[in-house]
């Protein structure tokens, strides 16, 4: 079992590694590009989202996108 606040310093120190040119997210908006181009209606379900990093990014990048995003922790979704 794990404290709230050790459980906040390995999410956050997940996030990092997750929030940089190289890492994951990079590659999500490179599928998510190839998959949707030349795509209308677009609608986009991030789940799982934590505060929201990838649906922003996405959202940022498909302006015409109905991009929703969602996690099962308040905590999360408050960062």
């Amino acid at each position: 079992d794990i404290s709230e606040e050790g459980h906040d310093k390995v999410y956050n120190m997940i996030y990092q590694q997750h929030d940089h040119r190289h890492g994951p997210w990079l590659k999500i908006l490179q599928s998510a590009q190839n998959v949707l181009k030349g795509q209308t209606n677009v609608r986009i379900l991030d789940i799982g989202s934590g505060p929201g990093g990838v649906a922003a990014m996405l959202a940022s990048n498909f302006p015409n996108a109905d991009v929703t995003s969602a996690h099962s922790t308040q905590k999360c979704v408050r960062w």
